[in-house]
């Protein structure tokens, strides 16, 4: 990937407001580039983090409020810019700080990053220790089909609270979602955590709090058929399953009220998207 090119277009100040910094200097003037003597270019400790970081150093993410206090029209220039690099550039993670750690397949959902059930098996063995320091698989299941066979280590989380929650939590290097197939709901919850990770940090654009997100292609079901013995207890129950069809009913009521009423509050709040969050990529 050709990483010394994709900010020549910026200003090392603009730079510094954009994107967080690895290592001693992630960005400077290239002295060797003779074409551009004065252009910004990225230095090879853009994939490099020091020991003492966590996960990919997103503690020491626009910790100087440089961001914050630039002026609207400059601010907006500044997302302009933020927005071409990342749209010029699938494979960065989304607060163009690196490369997604992970291979991905072509899902049914293009917005998103796919992992095949072999990629998660991979992830839980400890193939990618070295380049993964932390993750956290969520499950977006009803409680009866999370009881009745789940992934190891994976947490339940089907209400959006509970997804919200996670941005009041230490945040991990990477999470993975999946629901029974990855159709629906795993999808839903993995787009609302985006969004509120992305409200959350308006002012420093594009900083998130979980930037490397994936979705497990195909869901639960492939990863059982694949690799059961990751799964605890060894079983797999559908949502649709006949014994608990009244479960069904009860969960999808309360999933629905519980998100209605999230919705209410903030539509009473006065809770509008500003145009400016309105730009930014997904």
């Amino acid at each position: 990937m050709p990483v010394k090119r994709l900010f020549s277009s910026l200003s090392e100040e603009d730079i510094s407001t954009i994107l967080p910094t690895f290592g001693k200097r992630a960005f400077s003037a290239s002295e060797e580039n003779t074409d551009t003597p004065s252009t910004p270019v990225l230095q090879d400790s853009w994939l490099s983090i020091d020991s003492d970081d966590s996960g990919l150093g997103l503690d020491d993410v626009f910790v100087d409020d440089n961001c914050v206090n630039i002026p609207p029209t400059k601010r907006q220039k500044t997302v302009c810019d933020a927005n071409s690099v990342l749209a010029g550039d699938t494979n960065l993670i989304a607060d163009g700080s690196s490369c997604y750690t992970l291979p991905t397949v072509p899902g049914k959902h293009k917005d998103l990053k796919s992992i095949s059930p072999e990629t998660l098996t991979d992830v839980l063995c400890g193939r990618y220790s070295d380049v993964i320091s932390s993750f956290r698989v969520i499950d977006c299941r009803y409680p009866y089909e999370y009881d009745g066979g789940h992934i190891k280590s994976a947490e339940n989380r089907y209400l959006h609270s509970m997804i919200e929650d996670l941005l009041h939590q230490t945040s991990v290097q990477v999470l993975i979602f999946h629901c029974e197939f990855s159709q629906e709901r795993g999808p839903a919850m993995l787009r609302h955590l985006r969004s509120k990770d992305r409200q959350m940090n308006t002012e420093n654009y594009p900083a998130l709090n979980y930037p490397e997100v994936y979705l497990l292609d195909s869901g639960y079901k492939s990863f059982f058929e694949t690799s059961s013995k990751l799964c605890d207890p060894i079983d797999y129950r559908p949502m649709l399953h006949s014994d608990f069809s009244a479960d069904l009913h009860h969960f999808r009521r309360v999933a629905d009220v519980r998100h209605f009423r999230s919705k209410s509050k903030s539509w009473s709040s006065g809770d509008r998207t500003s145009r400016l969050s309105k730009k930014v990529i997904f």
